[in-house]
């Protein structure tokens, strides 16, 4: 096979909507953000002059994640997607990255336990449905100030592992904080992908969780919660699905327990 691997420019995003799969969010805008961070490399696997795949790296220093590798269903079980995601790796141990993470679905698992990535844990979707749910919790949040900044960085560090400030600076104005004794116990970021929810505690996390449901009725977060899971289940919630988190290289110091709603996918 003739092919040829290029970075995503803006001028690829409408061939690459061809490569929407039906029970994903527009991935679109994500590429577009991808093609103008710093921090990401999105490519294209190009064969007779079309886009046959993508996929994408976000770089955070230490710490890495793959994300969007899609293959056009008239290219598929070619070996296109193991080749993609065979790139992206290169590209990032070349940058000595210890820890590469992604989220995986079933059949996409097996592809990339092929390039050596081992399971860390699920990701547990809950939705409410149409019907009405019991209130989670009652602590009131109050709006982002700057001299918590810090504050936010350290707990979310504490949380995943990673350095994510560059991911969450975007979103830091319109979060929403739990404040107990003059320190940040959990936030909400509105902004951020899915709606991000981290908190150093159950009571901070329920609390937020019931300001994060009132924007969406579709949860996603780690299976290692089992605050979340109990209290979703018992509002009424239930469960949709689970998917895979991966990892390649060294295991991160994650902590699920603490991420009451993910980013998105692409993050974790």
């Amino acid at each position: 096979m003739d092919y040829m691997f290029k970075p995503i420019t803006n001028c690829d995003l409408p061939e690459i909507r061809a490569l929407q799969p039906g029970d994903w969010p527009d991935i679109t805008p994500v590429v577009a953000w991808y093609v103008q961070s710093s921090f990401c490399r999105p490519i294209k696997f190009c064969t007779q002059n079309q886009i046959a795949g993508i996929g994408a790296s976000i770089c955070l220093g230490k710490t890495a994640w793959i994300a969007h590798v899609i293959v056009h269903p008239d290219q598929r079980r070619k070996g296109i997607g193991q080749a993609i995601v065979e790139r992206l790796l290169h590209d990032l141990k070349t940058e000595r990255v210890q820890t590469i993470s992604l989220i995986a679905t079933g059949a996409g698992k097996t592809v990339y336990e092929k390039s050596g990535f081992k399971t860390t844990t699920q990701y547990v979707f809950m939705n409410k449905g149409t019907q009405d749910t019991s209130p989670l919790g009652s602590q009131a949040t109050v709006p982002f100030r700057g001299e918590f900044a810090e504050q936010v960085s350290f707990l979310d560090w504490n949380a995943t592992g990673e350095t994510r400030e560059e991911i969450l600076r975007s979103a830091l104005t319109s979060s929403r904080l739990l404040i107990q004794h003059g320190q940040v116990s959990g936030y909400f970021m509105p902004g951020l992908g899915e709606g991000l929810v981290v908190a150093r505690d159950r009571d901070s996390g329920i609390a937020l969780l019931n300001e994060r449901i009132r924007y969406s009725g579709r949860v996603v977060f780690p299976a290692g919660n089992s605050h979340a899971i109990d209290t979703l289940s018992r509002s009424g919630f239930t469960e949709e699905k689970r998917l895979f988190r991966m990892h390649y290289g060294k295991p991160l110091l994650f902590r699920p327990e603490m991420v009451f709603s993910r980013i998105g996918g692409h993050l974790g």
